[in-house]
């Protein structure tokens, strides 16, 4: 599902990991433990297509997306709450932006000449975005956000007004809703002695 080849990542003079060889399969699990500064956050971030390596390669198996789930939650954001689950997946986004656009340049068109061509593309990709339950989007955004606690008074609220701890789950949601990996943090105590259960690999 995911393969690391020969990956290696420097910042100036630090060099945070040279030649690092991984292979993730689609039943695996794994925690990748470190100190602060050791490089967690970097290798997280190329995974998912955030940073870029300095040398080597990243494979994700055709199909394969990555839910990143980040370690700090910036509430900036005006963008009402409903909106901003309805549209989390980049794919319907992107779908949506290009739908929009071509829906203006048909009203645009004048003498008819590019019509065809434009009804044509405008069908395929609001196909895809059917397909991808673009449509039903905010009826399953409302479900979500009852599912994790939200009130129907809060669907217009603007993301800036929410608590860290509301927009950690929100974030979850957003990152994980269709992804095959999943990237996330969690701070353990330094004195904590641990032994991983059945199934999961420390590394």
């Amino acid at each position: 599902m995911l393969n690391i080849q020969n990956l290696s990542k420097s910042f100036g003079v630090r060099s945070l990991y040279t030649g690092v060889n991984l292979n993730i399969g689609a039943r695996d699990r794994l925690a990748l433990l470190g100190p602060n500064g050791s490089g967690k956050t970097t290798l997280f971030e190329m995974i998912a297509g955030r940073l870029e390596p300095d040398e080597g390669k990243i494979i994700l198996r055709r199909g394969t997306t990555v839910g990143y789930l980040e370690q700090d939650i910036k509430p900036s954001s005006k963008q009402p709450l409903l909106k901003a689950v309805s549209s989390a997946s980049d794919r319907l986004r992107s779908l949506s932006h290009k739908i929009s656009l071509l829906q203006g340049e048909l009203a645009e068109e004048k003498d008819g000449s590019e019509s065809n061509r434009l009804m044509n593309e405008l069908g395929e990709l609001q196909h895809s975005f059917e397909a991808l339950g673009g449509y039903n989007a905010e009826q399953e955004a409302k479900l979500i956000l009852a599912g994790l606690g939200f009130k129907p008074a809060d669907f217009d609220r603007p993301l800036h007004e929410f608590s860290g701890g509301w927009l950690m789950r929100l974030n979850w949601q957003n990152s994980f809703s269709s992804a095959r990996i999943y990237l996330y943090w969690t701070n353990l105590p330094t004195t904590l002695t641990w032994n991983p259960p059945a199934g999961l690999k420390a590394t």
